[in-house]
């Protein structure tokens, strides 16, 4: 796919207003196709289909400029997610289901910290792990949805450490682990209890074996208790580690394979699975990670390796997927289970042109989680090239079939803050309609008098939203205001300077 910008400048009273927008657009038969913006306009346009459509592939919903290797991607709603890749400046995040990826700030101008996992509270807030091979490691934080990164946490560990995974449970509490960049040491796990301002070791740290050491991304909570991460080979081979208690102690376990624990998954405390890039590659636990059996019987025959896995569990539905290649060309494969990891089926998957999956993330949303949001994020195993993300939309437990589409409008007229906010250079005003309306979009300052006209159109139900990066103008309050037939609402907006 490739990206399209409009810029329009506006000039009102003097001052000119810069409206920018970027619309991502297929141009293959298996890229998601988005309606085009009428001309002129400075919105992303939300579109209806692409918002309730559902079918069994996974699509290649775009490759970024530059393909960049892509490793770690994390959803945080329907519509919010956010990537990271391999260096300082490959962060990016969407607010409209993918539609649009926007790269982010970079991390930070130390050279030695690089980034390699990610945790995400929301479009505002999310962490940053990175690794250093002459330094200790750090974590970083945005909270202004990455206009700009500060130094979270560095601990006091040797260099060549290297941090597997950030979880939070809330805006509050998260928990992360990090290798000490010297194999066969205790593994080092800290918490935090104050959104991530300060992290404290936990007592009783996991002790690793001769030559173990921990797993980019494969750590995983199926709630507050329950949590597991894999580790790499040792004497014994990779192990899945187990808490019970939040990650305050661990007990690790044998994962029946002699290599690494690349991903490992649960839809209860005592169900999930692990895939290693060494047979056997599936491997499945009824009783909480204790113990693990291979699966047999898989639709896909000649296996070389599996890389990635993830999931969803409600009170009605449960599903795994996992990434894979095949034979020795090593073609990509994905297979879903709705019954606990028993039986697989395959899923369509668009071609990755030589790159391989290496994280995916799901969740369900709707009134009744009955529907799955999905991204895996691709990268190439020997050269440094990806930039690919693939997209998956169904209904929770089907899978086969291609099912009608559902569009899933919004319920009510609705202007969403502003961000960030405060903001400068620009910032981000997204609305929804239930219908198609004659839209107004205007900026006034405190007086109320009307400096920008944003929109003036007709506009069709769905998500909406618009950059804003005024010049010439001075810092202060200023007021965004919607206008969609008879529904009037405003919103507060800072301008820093």
């Amino acid at each position: 796919m490739r990206r399209l910008f409009t810029v329009i400048s506006i000039t009102i009273l003097g001052w000119m207003f810069t409206v920018t927008s970027i619309t991502a657009r297929g141009n293959d038969k298996q890229s998601f196709k988005q309606p085009k913006a009428k001309t002129g306009s400075n919105l992303k346009s939300g579109s209806p289909w692409f918002k309730g459509a559902f079918d069994e592939q996974w699509r290649l919903q775009t490759t970024l400029p530059g393909n960049p290797p892509l490793y770690t991607v994390k959803l945080v709603s329907r519509d919010v997610a956010w990537i990271v890749g391999d260096l300082q400046t490959d962060i990016y995040r969407t607010v409209d289901g993918g539609q649009t990826w926007i790269q982010k700030s970079r991390i930070t101008t130390n050279p030695n910290h690089v980034p390699v996992t990610l945790a995400a509270i929301d479009s505002s807030t999310a962490f940053v792990g990175t690794a250093s091979h002459t330094t200790n490691a750090a974590i970083y934080r945005t909270t202004d949805g990455g206009q700009s990164w500060q130094l979270a946490y560095l601990p006091p560990l040797p260099s060549h450490s290297y941090w597997n995974w950030i979880h939070f449970f809330d805006t509050q509490s998260g928990i992360a682990e990090c290798d000490q960049g010297i194999p066969g040491q205790h593994f080092y796990v800290v918490k935090t209890s104050d959104g991530g301002n300060s992290w404290t070791p936990i007592a009783n740290q996991p002790t690793g074996n001769v030559n173990e050491y921990g797993v980019q991304n494969c750590g995983y909570f199926y709630d507050n208790l329950h949590g597991w991460f894999g580790t790499a080979p040792s004497t014994v081979g990779g192990r899945v580690f187990r808490t019970t208690d939040g990650g305050d102690t661990w007990t690790g376990f044998g994962s029946g394979n002699t290599g690494f624990v690349d991903a490992v998954t649960f839809i209860s405390p005592l169900a999930g699975i692990r895939v290693s890039s060494i047979s056997p590659y599936l491997t499945r636990s009824t009783d909480g990670g204790q113990n693990w059996a291979a699966v047999s019987n898989l639709p896909v025959t000649n296996i070389q390796r599996m890389l990635a896995a993830t999931s969803i569990s409600t009170s009605h539905n449960s599903q795994f997927w996992v990434y894979g290649e095949a034979d020795s060309t090593f073609t990509p494969f994905i297979l879903t289970s709705i019954d606990s990891g028993a039986t697989w089926q395959e899923q369509t998957i668009a071609s990755l042109s030589g790159n391989s999956v290496f994280n995916m993330s799901a969740l369900t949303f709707g009134t009744a989680n009955d529907s799955v949001q999905a991204f895996a994020v691709a990268a190439h195993l020997t050269i440094y090239t990806g930039g690919q993300i693939l997209n998956y939309r169904q209904p929770a437990g089907v899978v086969t079939g291609v099912q009608e589409e559902k569009p899933m409008l919004p319920r009510e007229y609705t202007l969403y803050q502003n961000y960030p906010n405060p903001f400068n250079p620009s910032t981000t005003i997204r609305f929804s309609l239930i219908k198609t309306t004659r839209v107004k979009l205007t900026v006034h300052n405190t007086l109320g008098q009307q400096i920008a006209v944003l929109a003036y159109d007709n506009f069709n139900a769905g998500d909406h939203e618009v950059v804003w990066s005024p010049t010439g103008l001075p810092g202060g309050v200023f007021y965004c205001r919607l206008q969609a037939g008879s529904f009037v609402e405003a919103r507060k907006m800072i301008l820093l300077k």
